[in-house]
C-alpha cells in the first residue's frame, strides 16, 4: 500500500514497511530437546568457543541454555564433581551436559563411565540431571544417552 504526499508541487509516493515474518529482532533462545542429541550438538558446536578439552552445558528449568564453561582440558581431565556441581548451583541450573572433543573415532569407556556415575548419584542429591554427555568427534558425535549409557533417563 502507497500513500501520496503533496508537497510544494512534488508527489512521492511512500511505501508501508512490509510484515516480514521471518526476521526476528532479537536471538531465539536456544532450548534442549528432550531425547534429540543432534540438536544438542549443534547448539554445542555453536555455543563453545573452544574445539578441544571438557566443556560443560548448563540449562535452566525451562531447558534454555543459560551458561557454558570450560571445566578441563585433556591432560588434567574434567575437574571434580564438586566443582561441576557447584558451577551448575552458581548459574541457577537443573540440568546439565558434559561435552568433550576428540581428535579421532570415540568409544566408550570406563573412566567417562565412571565419572558419569558419580556425576549423577551426587547430582540426583540436589535435585539436578545430567541429560547427555556429548563427545564430539572431527566428522561427528557419540552421545552417551542416545547409546544407552544414561538409561536412567528413561525411568
Amino acid at each position: 500500500m502507497y500513500h501520496t504526499y503533496q508537497h510544494t508541487g512534488f508527489v512521492s509516493y511512500v511505501s508501508e514497511p512490509e510484515n516480514i515474518h521471518y526476521r526476528r529482532s532479537k536471538p531465539t533462545t536456544r532450548r534442549y530437546i528432550t531425547g534429540n542429541s543432534y540438536n544438542t550438538y549443534q547448539m554445542a558446536k555453536n555455543a563453545i568457543p573452544e574445539r578441544k578439552g571438557y566443556w560443560l552445558m548448563l540449562f535452566d528449568g525451562t531447558g534454555a541454555l543459560a551458561h557454558t564453561e570450560k571445566m578441563g582440558d585433556q591432560a588434567s581431565g574434567l575437574s571434580e564433581i564438586g566443582a561441576v556441581l557447584q558451577t551448575a548451583l552458581r548459574y541457577e541450573c537443573l540440568s546439565l551436559v558434559l561435552v568433550s572433543h576428540c581428535d579421532d573415532y570415540y568409544q566408550a569407556n570406563s573412566t567417562d563411565m565412571m565419572y558419569n556415575v558419580k556425576l549423577i548419584t551426587a547430582a540426583c542429591g540436589i535435585s539436578m540431571v545430567l541429560l547427555d554427555h556429548l563427545v564430539i568427534e572431527p566428522d561427528g558425535y557419540y552421545s552417551y544417552r542416545d547409546n544407552g549409557l544414561l538409561s536412567y533417563m528413561n525411568n
